[in-house]
């Protein structure tokens, strides 16, 4: 957002390459941080400057300059964890559809959290984020990352629905407008 680093999955000002990364988990082995969460560092989908397109989201093949094994491996020998970025930009439907490959390559890999995010109002263009649908999903995301072990973070989630109360690895909601609103000209003070 501040013009360092791009999210995209490719170009050299890439922010979410390996030597990047691996800066991350040492400041967070240092410091006792249990996780490192990594944003656009997937080779397709709505982070990546090659979009989701004809080859669709993408939520298991890194970036060209990032290296998934190494950084597994890198962060484990840290005590640290890699937490990756799962945005669908609102396109679930293909998620869904993969997340045995998706969540089983993670189990393999010691994955242990992941954020999953859906910028988008309406869930396959259609479902707005707090319908019936949307819950439903949500409710099939919760339960299909509680059955790998992996701790669940989301951005633009659906409203409340006790479900926290329930799943104790969903741990948070990143719903609430804040700073990070700022960045828009649109945002309503």
């Amino acid at each position: 957002h501040i013009g360092h680093t791009s999210w995209g999955g490719v170009g050299e000002d890439h922010g979410a390459n390996t030597e990047n990364v691996k800066k991350h988990i040492d400041f967070a082995a240092e410091n006792g941080i249990d996780h490192v969460l990594v944003e656009g560092w997937v080779k397709t989908g709505p982070l990546s400057s090659e979009g989701g397109g004809e080859e669709g989201i993408d939520f298991i093949t890194p970036a060209d300059d990032f290296d998934f094994d190494e950084i597994v491996r890198y962060a484990t020998e840290k005590g640290v964890h890699f937490m990756p970025y799962n945005e669908t930009g609102g396109h679930v439907n293909e998620y869904r559809e993969n997340f045995d490959k998706i969540f089983s390559i993670y189990e393999e890999n010691n994955i242990k959290a992941i954020k999953a995010g859906h910028v988008n109002d309406f869930l396959e263009g259609k479902y707005h984020k707090h319908s019936q649908w949307s819950v439903n999903y949500f409710d099939e995301l919760i339960n299909i990352t509680a059955e790998y072990h992996i701790m669940l973070q989301v951005h633009e989630p659906v409203k409340p629905t006790g479900r926290r109360r329930t799943y104790p690895h969903y741990v948070t909601r990143e719903g609430v407008g804040g700073t990070e609103q700022d960045k828009f000209e649109s945002t309503d003070p």
